[in-house]
C-alpha cells in the first residue's frame, strides 16, 4: 500500500478584521452584511490558459476549462458563508509522443450556509490539490488501421446482402411449392 498526501489549502474573504463593527451593525438591527458575489477569472495554470483550450480542443474534451469563471451568487441575502470545493488535478496532454504540455484544471462545487448572530461572514476556497495526473496522448492510426476497417465494413454488407438474398429465395420456394399444390 502507497500513501499518497493531498496539499489541501484555502483562500477566504471574511470581515473578521470589523468584526466589532458588524456586531455593532446587528444590535441596531441594521442590515447584515452581504457577500453576494461574482467570480470573473479563476485559475491555477499560471496563465496557460490559451494552451489548455487549445489542447482540450485537439484531443476533443468537452469538459469546462475553468468551472468558476462568472459564476456566483447573487441575492441571496445577508448573514451567509459561502464555501467553494475545489479540487485541482495536474494534467498532461501529450502530442504524437513528442511533446507534454503540462496544465492544471479543477472541478467546483459549492454550499451556502446561514450563520449564527456571534459568527462573522465570509467566502471561502477550499482547494485539494490532487496527488495523482491525468494523462492525455494523442496518436495517429495507421494506414493498416484504416484499410482493415474498411474491408470489416464491405464484409459487414456482403454478409448482411447475403443473408437478404437468401430469405428471399427461401421465401420465393415457399410461394412457389405451395402455389403449386
Amino acid at each position: 500500500m502507497i500513501e499518497v498526501n493531498r496539499i489541501p489549502g484555502n483562500i477566504h474573504f471574511s470581515f473578521e478584521e470589523f468584526e466589532k463593527i458588524v456586531f455593532q451593525l446587528r444590535e441596531k438591527n441594521l442590515k447584515g452584511l452581504d457577500l453576494t458575489h461574482t467570480i470573473n477569472y479563476f485559475r491555477f495554470d499560471g496563465g496557460a490558459t490559451r494552451k489548455l483550450v487549445q489542447m482540450k480542443e485537439k484531443f476533443g474534451d468537452k469538459s469546462p476549462t475553468s468551472p468558476l469563471d462568472h459564476t456566483g451568487i447573487q441575492g441571496v441575502g445577508d448573514n451567509n458563508n459561502y464555501v467553494y470545493f475545489l479540487n485541482v488535478i495536474r494534467t498532461v496532454y501529450n502530442e504524437k509522443g513528442t511533446t507534454n504540455h503540462t496544465l492544471n484544471q479543477y472541478t467546483s462545487s459549492k454550499y451556502t450556509s446561514r450563520i449564527r448572530n456571534d459568527q462573522v461572514p465570509a467566502m471561502y476556497m477550499r482547494y485539494d490539490i490532487a496527488p495523482i495526473y491525468v494523462y492525455y496522448t494523442f496518436k495517429a492510426n495507421s494506414i493498416m488501421h484504416f484499410l482493415v476497417r474498411i474491408i470489416a465494413i464491405i464484409g459487414g454488407v456482403i454478409t448482411v446482402a447475403g443473408i437478404f438474398v437468401s430469405f428471399l429465395q427461401s421465401s420465393a420456394y415457399h410461394i412457389v411449392t405451395t402455389i403449386k399444390k
